[in-house]
């Protein structure tokens, strides 16, 4: 996922993730899995 630089640190990625997180929880499901990069540039994914 990326967030264009005008939306960063207003919560969009969080907020996507929190949805994704709620339709899964709503279907049942006991396990998700996000990946990323080790990169620097994917350290704010991984603090998500």
């Amino acid at each position: 996922m990326h967030t264009v630089q005008a939306a960063r640190g207003q919560g969009v990625a969080s907020a996507i993730v929190e949805h994704l997180l709620g339709m899964a929880r709503d279907r049942g499901l006991t396990a998700v899995n996000i990946e990323t990069g080790s990169m620097g540039a994917f350290a704010p994914a991984r603090a998500l």
